[in-house]
């Protein structure tokens, strides 16, 4: 093995990459969790183990990321930073590169754990570990490192709270902080990056994003159950014990009906259909209380299942206002005619189009605008539930992701659910919420093709302003 004498071109380093240069260094060290804010340099620290590998020759180092376009990106950062003669053999399928002093770099993905097991490493990098399960994490890298006199685990990532799939990084990072031997962390904030492009984003960020957004992606700290968007806790009041749960389907009777006669009042519904393998779900929030009146979930059922079971829970919240139907993916004019056919009426919301309300056009899409729209609704309080616990805990688990354009991605956590999320979020924009809050309900144009008339009577003419509308926000939106 030849010692590396050519010069490599090294990115200038941030505060904590600086710090990261000693600590890796430190035979002691086993666990290094460095928590960081989105763009603080993660992909960049491979230019650290590239100094690293030069005075250790042999040194074998394995990079893991959740995602391929992760691993790609790190081994692209590496290939550029040394010259052509430094490289003994390269394999960009493989993801592999081998320099002449015989130091390895292997460059993969944690996406299905057990593929990855058998090689041996001295240095194991998790790119965005909080990405990464907990079984990857104990099962498969640790065994990667222990017949290394090195035996490091090196840990970068944006914490994605102290709860889920990831929370073996905050077990990590307490270990670490309360002075176990062989565990290191750091910690480093977005604007510790010394590029004036991401200080500038960074600035509009704090500007622009929610302040649970920025602890969690730009000053990388903690929360406690992740960037979960959607806290329902607050607005969970029952009758009698504040907590005692309410099993699921919940229907609070009575109800009115379609003919509009009862003592309760009629609803905004929601309904968020799936395909065979998925949840469907139907929601019901008053329109006067703004209190959840009913809530249901189904499994494995047929098309034509779910347009009977929707049909009769309109019927019976709705009072013959339209429904806000999530159409994303539903299976196209055939539902849409099955739906008709039934006499259901619904305005139809597709989540992968950009929301274009009244007379303007957003720059986010639909899911985008309706789950921001339920946040600040939540927030503000203006509606309520009772405790149903599996609405509590989909609000828990559905996550925001800042994207590298610096837009935000709202999902459900890997594993787990949305489909109560979606329909309360859809019955929620029917609803006409206060002046200043985020929507507010206008004129409503549905869609001519879906004969809306077919079948059902409109309600009193003194209550077409509550419901007809298109949606319209206020410029903070």
């Amino acid at each position: 093995m030849r010692t590396v004498e050519h010069p490599i071109r090294l990115i200038a380093p941030s505060r904590w990459q600086s710090k990261l240069d000693t600590l890796i260094r430190l035979a002691a060290a086993r666990v290094i969790v460095c928590v960081l804010g989105r763009k603080a340099g993660k992909t960049t620290t491979v230019q650290r183990l590239l100094r690293l590998s030069l005075d250790r020759p042999g040194l074998r180092v394995g990079w893991y990321a959740h995602i391929q376009a992760g691993a790609d990106l790190a081994f692209e950062v590496l290939k550029g930073s040394l010259p052509k003669s430094s490289i003994a053999e390269k394999n960009e399928t493989k993801g592999t590169l081998r320099l002449v002093n015989g130091s390895h770099f292997k460059f993969g993905t944690m996406k299905d754990p057990d593929n990855e097991r058998g090689p041996n490493y001295d240095v194991v990098v998790l790119d965005e570990g909080a990405q990464i399960s907990t079984y990857a994490r104990d099962m498969v890298v640790s065994p990667m490192v222990a017949d290394s006199a090195v035996r490091m685990i090196l840990v970068l990532t944006t914490p994605k709270g102290k709860r889920g799939k990831g929370s073996w990084v905050f077990r990590d990072y307490e270990k670490a902080k309360n002075g176990q031997p062989g565990y290191y962390y750091m910690h480093g904030r977005t604007e510790e990056n010394p590029s004036p492009e991401v200080q500038a984003w960074a600035a509009w960020a704090r500007k622009n994003l929610p302040d649970k957004v920025i602890q969690q992606e730009l000053d990388a700290d903690f929360l406690e159950g992740g960037l979960g968007v959607l806290d329902f806790r607050p607005i969970a009041v029952n009758a009698g014990d504040a907590q005692r749960p309410v099993p699921m389907p919940y229907h609070e009777d009575p109800v009115i009906g379609l003919n509009g006669k009862g003592v309760s009042e009629p609803c905004s519904v929601g309904l968020d259909p799936a395909r065979q393998s998925d949840f469907f779900a139907c929601a019901a929030i008053g329109l006067k209380s703004r209190r959840l009146r009913g809530l249901a979930r189904f499994h494995r059922m047929e098309w034509p299942q779910q347009v009977e079971i929707a049909t009769d829970f309109w019927k019976r919240y709705s009072g013959g206002r339209p429904a806000m139907l999530d159409t994303t993916g539903m299976g196209g004019d055939a539902v849409a005619s099955m739906l008709r056919d039934r006499g259901l009426r619904f305005r139809p919301v597709d989540f992968s189009k950009k929301a274009e309300l009244a007379d303007q056009r957003f720059d986010v899409d639909n899911k985008t605008m309706i789950v921001q729209a339920l946040q600040v609704a939540t927030q503000k309080r203006q509606w309520s539930i009772p405790w149903i616990e599996e609405l509590i805990s989909e609000g828990e688990t559905f996550e925001a992701d800042l994207l590298s354009s610096g837009r935000v991605r709202y999902r459900a956590a890997e594993g787990f659910n949305d489909d109560l999320v979606i329909a309360v979020g859809l019955a929620t924009i029917g609803l006409p919420l206060h002046e200043g809050s985020l929507i507010r309900v206008g004129k409503l144009r549905e869609s001519e093709a879906m004969d809306p008339t077919r079948g059902v009577s409109r309600p009193p003419a003194d209550e077409e302003e509550d419901w007809r509308g298109d949606l319209t926000m206020d410029r903070q939106f």
